[in-house]
């Protein structure tokens, strides 16, 4: 695939690497070369059509990729919320998704309870523990707001 793409990327042309598999791909060498990559997972009869619009502007995309991709092959996978000491690091707890127009601005109000700040222990039993909570409001994991709250139940 790599020669193909080196054949595709000297043309000078826009290149845009469409992936079709089942589970995540280590792509260090893609990522490196190709300007964008698109995650088609397997989208089924419709695929084709679904794939056109996003490339060609007709449909923005606005979900967030819910795995990882491994660096290298053989890396172990990663999951959403739960690194190697066993305990969550970020959660989702309050969405909204929010249409905007190129230089809009909307107020979004997001409500998290206290209840929803807990975690099942091995035994299964839901504790809420007091400490230190880290809010994150944002368009994605990585680039966003925080703020630090110490909370007792």
């Amino acid at each position: 695939m790599q020669e193909l793409l080196k054949e595709a990327l000297s043309t000078g042309k826009p290149v845009v690497a469409l992936l079709m598999n089942g589970r995540p791909l280590a792509l260090a060498w893609e990522q490196e070369h190709v300007p964008a990559i698109m995650e088609c997972w397997q989208l089924g009869i419709e695929m084709g059509h679904a794939v056109a619009d996003v490339l060609f502007g007709a449909y923005n995309p606005s979900g967030k990729l819910s795995c990882t991709f491994p660096a290298v092959t053989g890396q172990c996978p990663r999951y959403y919320n739960h690194p190697s000491t066993g305990r969550p690091v970020k959660e989702l707890k309050a969405f909204q998704k929010v249409q905007l127009a190129p230089g809009e601005a909307k107020t979004v109000l997001l409500s998290v309870e206290k209840r929803d700040l807990g975690f099942y222990n091995d035994e299964m039993e839901y504790l809420l523990e007091d400490g230190v909570f880290i809010f994150y409001v944002g368009g994605n994991s990585k680039d966003c707001m925080e703020q630090e709250i110490v909370l007792r139940f």
